[in-house]
């Protein structure tokens, strides 16, 4: 029977590092050409399969989240629609590797759709084992509010939702399971390694080891925090994360339901309640701003996949405002997709704003004029905002430039919309 590890872990967390480790003892992660470039938030890189990655957050679309959204039950999430899809990643790794080799799958967000990508590693036979990797809360949530500018009260909930998941899969699987802490593979290096090799059962010597292991490369080794955080939350966060440095003291872990459910409760507190000085930890303000190609793709599978609810959504909408037309910021691929079902709703365009106004192919069948943003044309009603990679940006521009004019950003919009359905 052929085996495969996934590496479960929060993002940020040494997931790739705990991947590159692995791989570095034979197992196959995948080819060069299908894993995620390095990066300057990852310079080793992120081993990641590409497809996996973007199915993952297919997955997580499909089912009306997000890798960045606290979701109550998002982790018990088992079916899907794109089933056939996991077993082309699933049998293309196989078909690469070499005869008896182990596979690896790495993904921060298989903290949440590991159910349902075992549901097909058992279909197809194979042996699914789980090393799980977490870090300290504080760390976590400092990288999170460098990289994504996200609220850092905000970021210690996602810590929690995510590892709480992890927890929930490790519960399930029937293979012993192995949890790592980050600061070991700096704080007590060769026992982390012995912890690894037994788990692997390797006997044999790995000289790649010193290539990996790069201490230079640790950032954000905070472990106080100065921002005003709600001591109920501290307290949530760092129970768990004493139930994870005591799994991580043992060769073989083993997740007690029991435990479980007591966090469960956790993470229902914790998703409807704010405990940062202002409502920073609340969704959607996270994505103010910030995740803007995620916010993007996001944008973009929704005005593919969930068109009649948006036509639905865009009715009540134009009812809710009294509006028969409206403009819209930015005339990229969302704008394309986004007219028809406007139009579809009743709800006409009248002008389409940009900083570099090119009409696209897909817009210019329906004759809608496309303008420079800086032309001082006297603009009234609703604007809805495409750009939501710099939202705010744009929001607070044409607010200034054009006083009576609403400026909405069409994320903001869209998730309500699907929200309320």
């Amino acid at each position: 029977m052929r085996k495969i590890v996934l590496v479960l872990g929060m993002h940020r967390s040494a997931t790739s590092l705990t991947t590159e480790l692995l791989s570095s003892y034979g197992l196959y992660v995948g080819e060069k050409e299908d894993l995620w470039e390095p990066n300057q938030s990852n310079q080793r890189g992120f081993f990641e399969n590409r497809s996996a990655v973007q199915l993952n957050d297919r997955i997580l679309y499909e089912h009306g989240t997000h890798w960045a959204e606290l979701h109550e039950d998002a982790h018990r999430m088992k079916e899907t629609k794109y089933t056939c899809e996991i077993k082309e990643i699933l049998c293309r790794l196989l078909e690469k590797a070499e005869d008896g080799q182990t596979l690896l799958l790495k993904d921060p967000r298989m903290c949440i759709t590991e159910p349902i990508w075992k549901k097909q590693i058992d279909a197809l036979c194979m042996e699914e084992h789980i090393v799980m990797v977490f870090r300290h809360p504080y760390e976590v949530a400092k990288s999170l509010a460098i990289r994504d500018n996200m609220n850092f009260a905000y970021a210690l909930k996602l810590w929690f939702y995510n590892n709480y998941s992890a927890l929930c899969c490790l519960a399930e699987c029937d293979k012993p399971v192995l949890v790592l802490n980050h600061d070991d593979y700096f704080s007590a290096y060769d026992e982390q390694i012995r912890k690894i090799e037994e788990f692997l059962h390797w006997a044999g010597t790995n000289r790649d080891l010193d290539k990996i292991i790069d201490v230079s490369l640790r950032h954000n080794n905070v472990k106080e925090i100065n921002e005003q955080i709600k001591i109920e939350l501290q307290t949530i966060v760092f129970e768990l994360y004493q139930y994870l440095l005591e799994l991580s003291l043992m060769k073989r872990a083993f997740v007690s339901r029991n435990e479980l459910e007591k966090f469960r409760g956790y993470l229902k507190k914790i998703v409807v309640t704010t405990y940062s000085q202002y409502d920073g930890d609340m969704i959607p303000k996270v994505f103010d701003d910030c995740l803007g190609k995620e916010k993007k793709q996001w944008c973009a599978y929704q005005l593919k996949n969930r068109t009649e609810l948006l036509v639905q959504g865009f009715q009540q909408f134009r009812e809710k405002n009294r509006i028969s037309y409206l403009a819209v910021y930015g005339g990229g691929t969302l704008s394309e997709a986004l007219i028809p079902i406007l139009k579809q709703a009743g709800i006409s365009v009248n002008a389409i704003y940009d900083r570099m106004p090119v009409l696209r192919e897909g817009i210019a069948k329906y004759q809608i004029q496309i303008r420079d943003i800086r032309e001082k044309d006297k603009m009234e009603g609703i604007v809805l905002n495409t750009a939501v990679n710099h939202g705010v940006q744009v929001k607070n521009d044409l607010s200034e430039k054009f006083e009576e004019c609403e400026v909405l950003d069409l994320y903001g919009v869209m998730y309500e919309m699907l929200r309320a359905q």
